[in-house]
């Protein structure tokens, strides 16, 4: 695990929380127990709407 930032304390601080480190990753457990990787949270679009995460949009281009 890394152990700071370069030069940056507060993105230190927000990232590595009570010894762990907080990758901003969002996954999904599927009906076996498997764990999927799906997204960052850090990709989430804001809008005045909601928020959108690339995943999801990329899903709906899919169908």
């Amino acid at each position: 695990m890394l152990q700071e930032y370069y030069k940056n304390p507060e993105a230190t601080a927000a990232a590595i929380v009570n010894g762990w480190l907080l990758t901003g990753d969002e996954a999904r457990q599927d009906e076996d127990g498997f764990i999927w990787l799906v997204d960052r949270k850090k990709n989430v679009i804001i809008t005045g709407g909601g928020n959108i995460y690339p995943v999801k949009i990329a899903e709906r281009m899919l169908k």
